[in-house]
């Protein structure tokens, strides 16, 4: 097999091999004659296309043709664009027959469930600066934790989690990382915290302590180095107290609403979309039905089929906040002269991935029912056809 169609709808095909100009692939009992050299994993054109024209991949538009392209040519970055810019508007259009809605399960996994009703998979004991110039002596003390308290079936080790944060931070930026770092300390993940401070940083605990809110004492303390004659011998005391506590810990059956999956992202190329991605979607929709979360992050990651993300949105207010989300990180890149959607590296590149539209939408396949059914005949002045604005963010 030479190449694949991967959606009834599609407009392009995927290269499995390395192709030539004047080679011949059969599509639908379609003999299709090659216009390029096509390089494994890259686009074939299925048809002709005028210049504006939507080309559609995994059932979406993953981006719109720069100049005319003839059934046969090499489709990528040379004469395909990504519809990304400020003029870009979306529809709200919430389709609950095909959006997996969150279910329940009686099936059960085993994990740490924790005093705030939240539940881990592991059982860290964290050790976590609340400044940079911490850094040094919270990773000395972490060496001894870890010779004194090796790993056991109950306990996964002692975790350092050193940043470069914490010092000559003020208002907005002061203020996310204390969020930041109070939602890491409070990672169900971790069955005790070890936080070290300076003393004298802007983030110190007293600053910080407003955005953890109530929190359990027994497994959350305090190691400030300049108020301690022996850092070392004051840090060890602490971790011995917070280990008492980690090492009770048991697994124990709960229910799949307490589970939250996150998704990373990885090297990506004109396979991933039918590959990894998705075997993570399966997973993502199977966990989903059955009650757990799943958190996939990466704002630049969303470019380009936002969308379809967006028309999961509960409800419109959810939508609007996806909007405004997409619309600022442009404007973010824009103030610099710089494209949110200059995405794709050389490797995403040479992988067949032309732009951000052509990366996203294989890696959307994580969330394996997000579809765009609306006809791929979509046009406009400068490559595509929307219909929300800002007007809700006034800008």
């Amino acid at each position: 097999m030479k190449c694949m169609k991967l959606y009834p709808n599609d407009t392009v095909a995927l290269a499995t091999q390395e192709l030539k100009k004047g080679d011949t692939v059969e599509i639908n009992n379609e003999t299709i004659v090659l216009l390029d050299d096509i390089p494994s994993a890259h686009k074939i054109a299925l048809q002709d296309f005028d210049e504006g024209e939507g080309i559609r991949k995994y059932d979406n538009i993953i981006g719109y043709a720069s100049r005319p392209i003839k059934k046969g040519e090499w489709v990528h970055e040379h004469n395909e664009a990504i519809g990304l810019g400020k003029s870009k508007e979306y529809t709200y259009d919430f389709d609950p027959q095909t959006t997996i809605i969150p279910g329940s399960s009686d099936e059960t996994f085993m994990g740490y469930l924790r005093s705030d009703g939240s539940a881990g998979i592991r059982n860290y004991l964290a050790v976590i600066p609340t400044v940079f110039c911490a850094n040094g002596p919270l990773e000395h003390l972490s060496e001894m934790a870890k010779e004194k308290y090796p790993m056991a079936d109950n306990f996964d080790g002692i975790f350092p989690l050193t940043h470069p944060y914490g010092c000559s931070q003020t208002g907005y930026d002061l203020e996310l990382t204390c969020k930041i770092l109070s939602g890491v300390i409070q990672n169900a993940n971790f069955g005790a915290v070890l936080i070290v401070s300076l003393g004298c940083e802007i983030t110190d605990p007293v600053e910080l302590k407003k955005y953890m809110g109530a929190y359990d004492e027994s497994r959350i303390k305090i190691l400030s180095l300049q108020n301690c004659e022996d850092e070392f011998e004051t840090g060890m005391a602490l971790i011995d107290q917070l280990m008492e506590k980690v090492l009770s810990d048991r697994r124990q059956p709960l229910s799949f609403d307490k589970l939250h999956i996150a998704m990373n992202c990885g090297g990506s190329d004109g396979y991933s979309g039918i590959t990894a991605n998705t075997l993570l979607g399966t997973l993502c929709d199977t966990m989903v039905k059955k009650g757990a979360t799943m958190n996939m992050t990466e704002v630049p990651e969303m470019m380009g089929a936002e969308h379809l993300l967006m028309n999961r949105a509960i409800n419109e207010d959810v939508f609007h906040d996806i909007v405004d989300l997409i619309h600022n990180y442009e404007d973010y890149f824009a103030k610099y002269g710089e494209k949110a959607s200059d995405n794709p590296t050389q490797g995403n590149k040479a992988g067949g991935i032309d732009h951000a539209g052509g990366k996203v939408s294989g890696m959307y396949t994580k969330r394996r029912t997000l579809r765009d059914h609306r006809s791929s005949q979509i046009r406009r002045s400068g490559y595509e056809k929307r219909v929300y604005s800002r007007q809700r963010s006034g800008q």
